[in-house]
């Protein structure tokens, strides 16, 4: 099995730096990282929640910090760090499921140090999976389009890539990156709660990824009313399954 892992490993790597090679400039990458820094909206303005009450206002506001401290933690990975860290989160999630799950399969472009898996879904594409990158829109749920290395991409509100034109599509899978992660699949992610309202939203619920580095997981990240749980969370160390939703006393709408 470690053979297997560190084949895996080596080929994402491979993968990885043909990806590099062989992908177009895309300029809205690099303004991404610049612009995505700050959104506009928090959780609490993002789900109409009234801030008045001191409890919540004091729950944001440890959320706030956590959320300003994990990304510090992973923005102070080298480039090099982050190379070989997204390779071995690529490879633990093709040997987590040596069956693509169902698609189409949502991803997101990778910021802020973000793992970039970009190796191992074009493997699952080459085996006809359609994957697919969010559309954003101020308190609304994600929308989905098409992507392949060859689609036009454009910087959305927040400076990150997206496609510009294509049908909508509805994912089966969505890969959801976390700033930071708990033990019982709840993640955070940058305040605006898209994911949470796409989960609660989408029927049936899609299946729900986590990926991270190991450096994203906490034990002081309670949920919040509105959060939706992970299924699956994927690190360079791990692939684990989280309860079941009904299992954990959670609405499933799947």
């Amino acid at each position: 099995m470690i053979d297997q892992n560190l084949a895996a490993q080596n080929h994402a790597e491979d993968l990885s730096a043909n990806l590099s090679a062989s992908l177009p400039a895309n300029p809205a990458g690099n303004r991404a990282r610049k612009q995505a820094k700050e959104r506009p909206q928090t959780e609490d303005e993002c789900q109409g929640e009234d801030k008045s009450d001191p409890l919540r206002e004091q729950a944001e506001a440890l959320r706030r910090a956590l959320r300003q401290r994990m990304l510090a933690r992973r923005e102070a990975l080298t480039p090099e760090e982050v190379a070989r860290l997204s390779a071995a989160v690529s490879a633990r999630l093709l040997a987590t499921f040596p069956v693509p799950p169902e698609g189409p399969i949502a991803f997101c472009w990778p910021i802020r140090n973000e793992p970039d898996i970009r190796a191992a879904l074009l493997r699952w594409q080459a085996d006809g999976i359609t994957l697919a990158l969010p559309v954003a829109a101020p308190g609304m749920p994600l929308r989905f389009r098409a992507w392949r290395p060859e689609t036009p991409l454009c910087p959305d509100r927040y400076g990150i890539p997206a496609p510009a034109k294509g049908a909508y599509l509805i994912p089966r899978t969505l890969l959801i990156p976390v700033n930071a992660f708990n033990r019982d699949g709840f993640r955070l992610g940058y305040g605006g709660g898209f994911f949470d309202r796409t989960l609660a939203t989408l029927i049936p619920r899609p299946l729900a990824i986590g990926v991270g580095f190991d450096l994203s997981q906490t034990d002081n990240l309670p949920p919040q009313a509105h959060d939706q749980p992970l299924d699956w969370i994927i690190t360079e160390t791990r692939g684990s399954r989280f309860p079941l939703p009904q299992e954990a006393g959670i609405r499933n709408r799947g």
